[in-house]
């Protein structure tokens, strides 16, 4: 997913890929623009998510890659 963000001071607008995390059985949701799909891009948005969450859940889907359980 992306979306395009308007730069204030320059006028410019700029593509960038959205982080979407979402608890499924209670809709609860966190989204955050990046500005770039990276791997410390998309770990800080995890870690944002996850933080803004409570915490961390007893299992993580990354989709479509991997998939992690909570030991």
């Amino acid at each position: 997913m992306s979306c395009s963000i308007l730069n204030a001071l320059t006028g410019e607008v700029v593509k960038c890929p959205v982080f979407v995390a979402v608890l499924p059985f209670s809709g609860y949701a966190y989204v955050e623009a990046l500005s770039d799909a990276k791997l410390p891009q998309v770990v800080s948005a995890l870690n944002h998510a996850l933080a803004y969450m409570g915490g961390v859940g007893s299992r993580i889907q990354l989709w479509p890659f991997i998939t992690l359980n909570h030991c």
